[in-house]
């Protein structure tokens, strides 16, 4: 519905195409709230500005939308976008375009962030709050935005994926300034400013660890990859790490614009598996954005996860042993991880392209990473230690530098082909194209760990409905192990579920009806265990004889 009386026709004297720019002010309420006040002030061509959109949010959730221009108020329009809302006025703007709405804020929970708000903070995504230039979608422009943290405390403090502080200013996409997350309330920050690079880091909340000591171990990774990689370049970056009530082990690591988000339960120690997630999205900086080995073609680019997400986790995983931040024992539990979703998976030998049709990305990540380490494997073992994956890598992120575009696959297959020869690209075909799980050698971990059989346990919810999951209440149609034991019995009707899908760590949580009565039920996700090759640690060898170079 329209909700402004359109002001006058626009003159023909006014300048055609003023320099783009967009001002952000985010101003937390809790009265009448919770809710957060968005003012967004657009400069630049006036048809770039005719129409706007937020991304991810219900109608319901804008209210007082009000718009105006150089000439006076504007008629705004609403429609739903998608997953979102846009907007658009009943005549082209004249710039700057003013645009005011109130977003609703829901309580601080363990899901998908969208705008969080209490007492005492407030997170947001951008691309659940921010309603911007849809023009502006991959076009840098000069943005500032400004959080008025001390709305909610005297003592509050702000921080984006911008950087720390209420006021911020970067060039920067519609679509970047999605893909962050902005923070307001009592923080912690720290700044670590050198010729290595320049790293910034707040808190929100509190942890079971130091997250001072993490900033600094995040800095010198980032500086560690650029040299292992010999980029010299450094670009700004923000770690943000924001605590909730997920249960330990439902921790969420996340790539954004200039940035890494975690969030993170109270109790959850920052061991291994964190480690790993983190190291991860950190290279996520050079790999996808710099070094994309896959498809060129849109429709295809999920085909490509198994080399930049997959070939990424095994590069994280390694570097992190190599630079000290993960035991023997942490090492071997995320290579069993991978293991463990490939061999229990019934889709594990599917064709690449059918399992990226699927969308089963967590099984590409998987095939990519232990792909890596058997072609790590086979050259070391090839070149008696000379070489290793490390000098395909540093080959191939040379010649993307130089090319400035994606690579396809066969460049990796013909690196690897220079390395093994004819069985390279075998290899590439089998294991990435074919999901064959070829044995990796015996001494493919170096000398503290020994190959041998081991036993896998799958993720299972344990049940199944006569709807799915993302359609509650349903009742359910079958039930077996963990959840049988738990209690659960067919015909029960499901209210809720609360659970991390892949993680045998992390409880299923469930709110059931039965008989008119209400219960909650708890277990672990485990399914039948399988027999599969694996490794364990060798306890004659030293820790310090574990890490190849």
């Amino acid at each position: 519905m329209p909700s402004a009386s359109s002001g006058p026709v626009r003159p023909t004297n006014v300048p055609a195409d003023p320099r783009p720019r967009l001002e952000i002010t985010l101003s937390p309420q809790l009265s009448p709230g919770p809710v957060v006040r968005v003012a967004v002030v657009a400069s630049g061509p006036p048809l770039a500005l005719r129409r706007l959109a937020v991304a991810r949010a219900a109608p319901t959730a804008l209210s007082d939308v009000r718009a105006r221009d150089a000439q006076g108020p504007l008629v705004v329009e609403s429609s739903p976008s998608g997953d979102g809302v846009a907007l658009a006025f009943d005549r082209e703007p004249v710039p700057p375009l003013s645009v005011s709405y109130t977003r609703a804020a829901e309580a601080f929970s363990t899901g998908l962030l969208g705008v969080s708000l209490d007492p005492n903070r407030m997170a947001a995504s951008g691309d659940a709050l921010l309603v911007l230039p849809v023009a502006w979608a991959d076009q840098p422009v000069p943005t500032t935005v400004v959080i008025e943290a001390k709305n909610l405390l005297p003592e509050a403090r702000a921080a984006s994926s911008l950087g720390i502080g209420e006021r911020r200013t970067l060039e920067v996409s519609s679509a970047a300034l999605g893909r962050m997350t902005f923070l307001a309330g009592q923080m912690g920050h720290a700044v670590l400013d050198g010729p290595e690079g320049h790293d910034e880091v707040a808190w929100l909340g509190y942890t079971s660890f130091d997250p001072r000591s993490i900033a600094a171990e995040v800095a010198s990774f980032r500086t560690a990859a650029r040299e292992y990689l010999g980029d010299k370049r450094s670009a700004p970056f923000t770690l943000l790490l924001v605590s909730d009530a997920r249960p330990s082990g439902g921790f969420e690591v996340a790539r954004q614009t200039a940035s890494v988000v975690v969030h993170v339960g109270v109790g959850q120690a920052y061991g291994g598996p964190m480690r790993v997630a983190v190291a991860h999205q950190l290279l996520r900086e050079w790999l996808g954005p710099v070094l994309w080995v896959g498809p060129a073609e849109p429709e295809r680019r999920a085909e490509a996860a198994w080399f930049v997400e997959g070939v990424t986790r095994f590069l994280a995983r390694e570097l992190a042993f190599r630079f000290g931040l993960l035991t023997p024992g942490e090492y071997l539990a995320e290579i069993d991880e991978i293991e463990r979703l490939l061999v229990t998976s019934p889709d594990a030998q599917r064709p690449l392209a059918e399992v990226a049709r699927a969308g089963a990305g967590t099984l590409l990540v998987a095939r990519g990473a232990r792909h890596a380490a058997s072609a790590d494997a086979r050259i070391r073992s090839k070149s008696g230690g000379k070489r290793s994956l490390d000098h395909v890598l540093r080959a191939l992120y040379a010649q993307a530098m130089k090319t400035g575009g994606p690579l396809p696959e066969s460049a990796w297959a013909a690196a690897l082909e220079g390395e093994l020869g004819a069985a390279g690209s075998a290899l590439v075909q089998g294991e990435v194209g074919a999901g064959t799980l070829p044995e990796l050698p015996g001494d493919a971990l170096g000398p503290c760990f020994a190959a041998g059989p081991k036993k896998y346990a799958p993720f299972d919810l344990g049940f199944e409905l006569d709807g799915d999951l993302t359609r509650l209440p349903a009742a359910v149609r079958r039930v077996a192990g963990h959840a049988a034991r738990a209690g659960l019995r067919a015909g029960d009707r499901v209210l809720s579920v609360q659970h991390q899908p892949g993680s045998l760590v992390v409880p299923v949580r469930l709110e059931i009806e039965r008989a008119g009565q209400k219960q909650r039920l708890e277990y672990r996700p485990v399914g039948p265990e399988v027999t599969a090759r694996g490794f364990t640690r060798l306890a004659r060898v030293p820790d310090d004889r574990c890490v190849r170079r």
